[in-house]
């Protein structure tokens, strides 16, 4: 003789088996893709560009190109 709730078995029990594997895998995933992304953002090029020619580093015409380059670059 079987006695059941009607929540041992069928599609919650699978249902929630899948999500309490999925969540922490997604989870897991999420976290180090942030941790060892490689993406900076574009302004931290121009920042540093700016702040060299503003130190002398680069004339007029080597700032522009640089800036044009970085403006370039495919997304």
């Amino acid at each position: 003789m079987m006695s059941s709730l009607g929540w041992g078995h069928g599609l919650f029990s699978g249902l929630g088996m899948v999500l309490v594997w999925l969540i922490p895998i997604v989870l897991i995933i999420w976290v180090l893709q942030g941790l060892f992304s490689s993406e900076k953002p574009e302004e931290d090029a121009k920042a540093i560009l700016k702040k060299r020619f503003a130190r002398g580093e680069l004339n007029r015409e080597e700032y522009l190109n640089m800036l044009r380059d970085l403006d370039q670059r495919p997304a």
